[in-house]
């Protein structure tokens, strides 16, 4: 009698552990399936085509991250839809990752923006270059110095006082010599010069200072070739 009764209790005991055996395995099939399913939903969220449709979006955040991720996989094919944004798109953030895209993309693509009218473009365009590489791309911006206007003038000093002046020493005292260059860029050529060095270009300088019609540049120059200021 005992032993049935105890037959009875293992058998409800091991179908009571089989249906939890189930259970668990119904849980993990269900929960593998979900997995599935949200895998495929995201596949089908991202991907170059997914990201060339969102350049379009008018959230901020979503064309940002579109514009960086073509970039950042190396779809070549977005450069035209890239360089419309750096051109056209209102917001700076936006037009900043376009640019690095572009320049991750195809670098000889970004150099040949600087043609660009629109001075707010342009000068991102420069600042891209210098981060991505500014020892190679500073040359770029010198041998444009003489072509741009005053205010993208300073900016291209800007980075070659960053990049190391003494290179420049030549489109430094070119610079200086223009009297009829804006008086702001020729001071900081100058200005450029003292820590660059003279050395060689002493007579062009006593040039400047013999020949100059303005008295305050005349005195700049002095001050240099007598090594003061320094």
């Amino acid at each position: 009698m005992l032993a049935e009764k105890a037959r009875e209790v293992y058998a409800r005991i091991e179908e009571k552990r089989n249906i939890f055996i189930w259970i668990c395995v119904a849980i993990i099939l269900l929960s593998l399936v979900r997995f599935s399913l949200w895998a495929a939903r995201r596949g089908r969220a991202s991907g170059p085509g997914v990201y060339m449709q969102q350049l379009q979006s008018s959230d901020k955040q979503e064309k940002k991250y579109a514009a960086y991720a073509l970039g950042r996989t190396g779809v070549r094919e977005a450069l035209p839809a890239l360089e419309e944004i750096l051109k056209g798109d209102s917001d700076e953030e936006i037009k900043r990752v376009a640019a690095w895209s572009i320049g991750t993309l195809d670098a000889g693509k970004l150099v040949s923006l600087l043609e660009l009218q629109q001075k707010d473009a342009k000068h991102i365009v420069m600042e891209t270059l210098m981060k991505l590489d500014m020892e190679k791309n500073i040359g770029f911006l010198v041998k444009r110095l003489p072509h741009e206007d005053t205010d993208t003038k300073h900016r291209i000093l800007s980075y070659m006082e960053s990049a190391g002046p003494a290179p420049y020493r030549e489109e430094l005292v070119r610079l200086a010599e223009k009297a009829g260059e804006d008086k702001s860029l020729r001071e900081k050529s100058l200005g450029m010069l003292k820590t660059a060095g003279i050395e060689g270009f002493e007579n062009r300088l006593w040039n400047i200072y013999y020949n100059d019609p303005d008295e305050e540049i005349k005195k700049k120059v002095y001050d240099i070739l007598q090594g003061r200021g320094r």
